[in-house]
């Protein structure tokens, strides 16, 4: 009653009242929240209050509280270690250890009205108690709590739940408190005392299970289930490497969890036993054990057999997370020492082990499967021995025949209801959240099988080929989707048909087969002959089944390499097939079939090419009957001009065998003369440098005279048709020149290139103009949106759907065509201007006076206009070509003239960009725009890609210079040396490697700092102090603050820590730390001091990484959220006002509007045009300035 009227005692209860009440007021609940917080701190008293606080006199809440206080006063007011010569500290701790001790003995609660979260407290802080004072001071508390275990039941579930949180405090990843020497110390005095434990817990579980099993009392089940399930959660937190496995089987603790697999309420707890064991005591080089572990392996394939034997096929979701933890137990002892068992000794255990394996493949489970195929790869690998014994074999076949069937797509897709009663969808539905999480795991699958199947046909090739064929040969006989299959509404498959389902596994099963196979036997020969009969006389009136049909006559390249004939049958079927037309699209014209018919004929020009990349050498001698098969089908009108293209792109392929500079030459002279001859006419120079033309031509602009809109029409499609084949012909020519001709040191695709390069450079100009105001007030403003900035495909994509032309509206179709068009042209514009720099001779090509004013009136014209996504495009396709095969004697004034100002135009261009995506993700609210926010998705997306371009080219050209653990300080190479060596082209890309390392975009914030981190240790320092000092550091620190990635900061770190190393003498990186919120000026300078006393730079990237532990992440998801997060302090020295020397940045948003970046940099004007706001009549416009432009002129002169 005393105690109860003591008014510490009652304002403890009362605060505790109000902190759970959920009726409380928010300022009560805080007040209350802080006298709780100062009695556990700071009251003199506050053990003695606790001790009686605990009692069942008071609500559990309150007894949790005191608990919590008594947890305090051990874990972070009592020392470790100490000795009983120091009286007072000994009474002290023995005092408060013997009264806890007694209160788990008797004064608790009976176990079932005990709250776990009372007894899991009490055990903690006995636990720590062994920790803080055993085996020296109280050197009995061992003992103590081991003599819990046979009291009450109570007490029982106490002492185990102890020892189980000292064994887990005891390991390194649980707990980093302890030093390692006290760690030792109790590892090394428990060790002994384990034998007593492990004999208790077998006792108990023995008592325990018994009376469980032999029992209808309830109450009793209710006891012994919580002392069992405590039991087994203590034996696996004594799994640990600084225990010797002999002490598991001395006392058949694994024999106890095999028991317990078959115990519906602790199969799962005694599968992640066996796991932990497993990854403990058999992954490590234990050879030791390798008996007993081949002995209790038997064991668990026997009780594993007797689980399998039992499941409901009709009710698998019951059992479903314990098939798959048992699964795993598999998987995890096969990545053990196998090596250990597979010797002829342990034949017959093996062999169990396999079949069970086998059997957990039957699962229809796609997770199952794919754990258990990573199990064959690892028994099956290059370095198991089980691969030479003699029961193996027998395993091949049937592994294929459950590959083939569980590499099915779709089934397991829980988005797909046609599959609703298959097993796999069933368990799929359970697995996936949607079809990307199961496109994912069915991707990975897929993989792990291919190398299973590799691995298997490398063994057994001629019967894994045989098996193949045999599934070609029973899917040839399904020719359509019969009735009741997943068709379109033209009747042909979809990709969710059965039909084409098992196609596209048999297909894709022989392709992993047929590819494995190195060695041409007569028996694997004779397969391929077998079935290329087969082929012959197969046909399909459906585009999908046709696709995976084609796809097959590429997969028999043993019969090709030794039968000539072969060959013949093949590309004669290829040129039939490529007129392929069903049935119901007879009449239409090759350009007006459906999308599934255009792709099925596209794949057949496809396999053409690769077989003819395949076999170009034995081809030669067929190229005239090829090109006279092609014209053909060319004057019927069967084929379009993109096929021909393909067409054409294969013979190149082939003629690059002649090996003669000269014959080539003429043969694409043959190809292309006809074609260059249309390109170089004065119509198409018309309509090549025309805004208005060109729109007409595509469409967006009227015409009325019939005849002239047809002639545009046709000059529309020669212009893709000219692109489409020279930069695809292009690409065929090989790598280096004398690949084709020993003699030859010219491309002969180079002067062809040439001829067609000043229409091109006429072309690209046009469409740069596109974006200018007098150019998009051509296109009608609806629709503007669509064909210049944003396809409707890519919007769809933004929705998470696709865009499919067969069930879009007529209107959609035309400006999507229009704007994909548009795209199209300008990407082969770009590219056939990049394979100039690389395929063109460079006399005359680098050499001529009069290319780059034609280029800075062309592909330097007007980028303040253009979109990201094109400038995207030209980065990739053309200036990337362009900064690659530049001359080396051009570099140092050529190369110098263009990056600098193109690299500060994209950097404000970027910049920007992520400016306005970050501003937009910030406003987003639950009123925004659909629309608008489909539109951010595509924009940020654009950003993303050519940010990633901008900085591929300096990374890629300093990929030289990354330090490797044999030469940390490498040679640069003459590209790298160039940027190092080129102060104004460096500037502008570290200034902008600065601004990249704090966007949303982790991969993009490493590529920025791996840039500025390998040129840090070949630059002058003094000549980048303040770039790297300030704006680096800062940008660094900035990036750590707003990133949660943890290898964003390891990068960030090492490249701060090697800065501050440099720089500390200047006194800025201090002055910026300062200026972090949670470090003081005293932590600074203490760091400071202590980073300059330190030698060992790997300890000063330590001292650094501790610093900013408190840092990293603080601000994560706020990009750019202020212009600084650092303190705002005016004298702070940040990016802002570090006096940077940048060139000029103006930008421009995506309707062509110009403004000026007031962020740094001097005020550009070198650009300006007074005509330039004139709306009718459209002036040249450069990025390059016009003392630039005759620097360039100079050159050449």
């Amino acid at each position: 009653m005393m105690q109860q009227q003591d008014p510490t005692l009652q304002n403890i209860v009362k605060a505790i009242e109000i902190i759970h009440n959920p009726s409380s007021l928010q300022q009560s609940r805080v007040e209350a929240q802080q006298y709780i917080e100062d009695f556990k701190l700071n009251n003199p008293n506050k053990l003695e209050y606790s001790l009686t606080l605990i009692t069942t006199n008071f609500p559990d809440p309150i007894r949790h509280f005191a608990l919590q206080v008594i947890d305090h006063v051990v874990s972070k007011e009592w020392t470790t270690g100490g000795t009983s010569s120091n009286y007072q500290e000994f009474q002290r701790k023995s005092q408060l250890t013997n009264t806890l001790l007694d209160y788990a003995a008797r004064g608790t609660r009976h176990l079932l009205e005990e709250k776990n979260f009372i007894k899991e407290k009490l055990a903690e802080i006995l636990s720590t108690i062994i920790v803080k004072t055993w085996p020296k001071l109280i050197p009995d508390v061992y003992e103590n709590v081991i003599k819990l275990m046979g009291m009450g039941e109570t007490s029982c579930e106490i002492g185990i739940l102890t020892l189980k949180t000292l064994a887990q405090e005891l390991l390194p990843e649980f707990s980093n408190e302890l030093s390692n020497e006290k760690r030792k110390e109790l590892l090394e005095s428990l060790q002994p005392k384990v034998p007593d434990f492990f004999s208790k817990c077998f006792q108990l579980f023995d008592t325990t299970f018994g009376s469980l099993k032999n029992t209808q009392d309830q109450k009793t089940i209710s006891i012994n289930s919580k002392i069992l399930k405590a039991l087994i959660d203590a034996s696996a937190a004594f799994i640990g490497d600084w225990l010797a496995p002999k002490y598991f089987f001395e006392y058949n603790l694994p024999d106890i969890w095999l028991t317990l697999l078959h115990e519906e309420d602790y199969k799962l707890d005694a599968c992640a036993c066996l796991s932990s064991f497993f990854e403990t005591f058999w992954k490590p080089k234990k050879p030791e054990i390798t008996e007993q572990m081949a002995t209790f392996l038997s064991k668990l394939c026997e009780n594993t057999k007797t689980i399998l034997s039992g499941v409901n096929q009709d009710n698998l979701e019951d059992d479903y997370d314990f098939h798959k933890q048992l699964a795993k137990v598999y998987v995890t002892f096969s990545e053990g020492k196998m090596e250990y068992i597979t010797i002829p000794r342990y034949a017959e255990i093996m062999d169990n082990f396999l079949t069970i394996v086998l059997e957990f493949c039957k699962h229809p489970s796609l997770i199952i499967f794919d754990d258990i195929v990573n199990v064959w790869n690892v028994i099956l690998g290059k370095k198991s021995q089980v691969i030479n014994t003699p029961y193996v074999q027998k395993y091949y076949l049937p592994l294929l025949q459950l590959i083939r069937v569980k590499m099915n797509k779709e089934i397991g897709n829980p988005d797909v209801e046609r599959f609703e009663n298959n097993p796999t969808h069933i368990l799929g539905c359970i697995d996936f959240e949607d079809k990307k999480d199961y496109y994912r795991v069915h991707g990975c699958a897929r993989a792990n099988m291919r190398t299973l199947v590799t691995t298997i046909a490398t063994f057994i090739p001629v019967e894994a080929l045989q098996y193949a064929t045999q599934e070609v040969e029973s899917v040839l006989k399904l020719r359509a989707p019969p009735q009741g299959d997943d068709i379109n509404p033209l009747g042909y498959c979809t990709v969710f048909s059965d039909t084409y389902i098992v196609w596209e596994s048999a297909t894709t099963l022989y392709e992993w087969i047929s590819e494995s196979i190195k060695e041409s036997k007569d028996e694997i020969v004779n397969y391929e002959g077998y079935l290329l009969n087969l082929l012959l006389q197969f046909s399909t009136d459906d585009p999908l089944i046709q696709t995976r049909y084609i796809h097959i006559f590429k997969l028999i390249p043993h019969l090709v390499n030794v039968n000539d004939e072969s060959l013949l049958a093949i590309s004669s079927a290829l040129f039939k097939h490529m007129q392929f037309r069903p049935s119901k699209e007879t009449g239409r014209k090759p350009e007006d079939l459906t999308e599934d018919t255009t792709a099925a004929r596209k794949k057949v020009y496809t396999t053409f090419i690769a077989f003819c990349r395949a076999h170009a050498a034995k081809l030669p001698n067929y190229l005239k009957q090829f090109v006279d098969e092609s014209e053909k089908l060319w004057a019927k009108h069967e084929i379009v001009n993109s096929e021909l293209t393909h067409l054409y792109e294969a013979f190149v392929v082939i003629s690059n065998q002649w090996k003669n500079y000269n014959q080539q030459k003429q043969f694409l002279d043959y190809l292309l003369s006809p074609l260059l001859n249309e390109w170089n006419s004065n119509p198409f120079k018309e309509v090549l440098g025309s805004v208005p033309l060109l729109f007409k031509a595509i469409g967006i602009v009227g015409e009325p005279n019939q005849e002239m809109k047809s002639k545009l029409e046709e000059i529309k499609e020669k212009i893709f048709h000219v692109l489409n084949t020279i930069t695809s012909l292009s690409d065929s020519m090989p790598s280096n020149t004398k690949d084709m001709d020993p003699q030859c040191k010219s491309y002969p695709i180079s002067s062809f290139i040439l001829e067609a390069l000043p229409n091109v450079l006429s072309l690209i100009r046009t469409l740069h103009m596109c974006y200018t105001a007098e150019g998009q007030q051509l296109i009608p403003s609806q629709v503007r949106k669509y064909i210049l900035h944003i396809g409707l495909d890519e919007l769809y994509l933004a929705k998470n759907e696709q865009f499919i032309v067969s069930k879009a509206t007529p209107e959609e179709v035309a400006v999507y065509r229009v704007y994909l068009y548009l795209k199209n042209i300008r990407k082969l514009s770009y590219k056939l201007l990049g394979q100039a720099c690389k395929y063109c001779d460079p006399d005359l090509f680098w050499n001529n006076p009069q290319l780059f004013p034609m280029l800075s009136e062309s592909i330097f014209s007007f980028l303040e206009f253009i979109s990201i996504k094109d400038l995207h495009l030209m980065v990739t396709d053309f200036f990337s070509m362009f900064f690659n095969h530049c001359p080396l004697d051009k570099h140092s004034k050529l190369l110098v003239e263009v990056m600098k100002p193109l690299y500060s135009m994209l950097s404000a261009r970027v910049s920007q960009a992520w400016q306005e995506v970050m501003e937009k993700s910030l406003n987003r609210n639950a009123a925004t725009n659909q629309e608008e926010l489909y539109d951010e998705i595509v924009k940020e997306k654009y950003v993303r890609e050519l940010t990633t371009d901008v900085l591929a080219i300096p990374y890629n050209a300093t990929e030289c210079l990354k330090p490797t653990k044999n030469n940390l300080k490498p040679s640069p190479d003459a590209t790298a040396s160039f940027l190092l060596n080129s102060p104004d082209v460096l500037g502008v890309i570290l200034m902008f490697s600065c601004k990249m390392m704090t966007v949303a975009d982790p991969v993009i914030n490493q590529k920025a700092i791996e840039i500025a981190q390998r040129s840090l240790l070949y630059i002058n320092a003094k000549t980048y102090e303040k770039l790297y000092a300030a704006e680096m550091f800062y940008s660094l620190l900035t990036s750590v603050m707003t990133s949660a990635d943890e290898i964003i900061h390891a990068f960030a770190t090492s490249l701060l820590a090697v800065i501050y190393k440099m720089y500390r003498n200047t006194g800025v990186p201090k002055q910026i730390l300062s200026q972090v919120p949670t470090l003081t000026q005293q932590v600074v300078n203490n760091f400071d001091e202590s980073f300059f006393k330190t030698k060992d730079d790997k300890e000063k990237r330590n001292k650094l990484k501790k610093l900013l532990a408190s840092v990293y992440g603080m601000n994560s998801g706020k990009f750019m959220k202020q212009k600084s997060l650092l303190a705002h302090d005016p004298n702070a020295v940040s990016s802002q006002n570090v006096d940077m020397s940048t060139t000029d940045e103006t930008t421009t948003n995506e309707k062509g509007g110009k403004k000026k970046n007031k962020k740094g940099g001097k005020k550009g004007g070198k650009n300006k045009n007074k005509n330039n706001n004139k709306p009718n009549k459209p002036v040249q416009r450069s990025f390059l300035d016009e003392m630039t432009i005759q620097n360039l002129q100079n050159l050449f002169k």
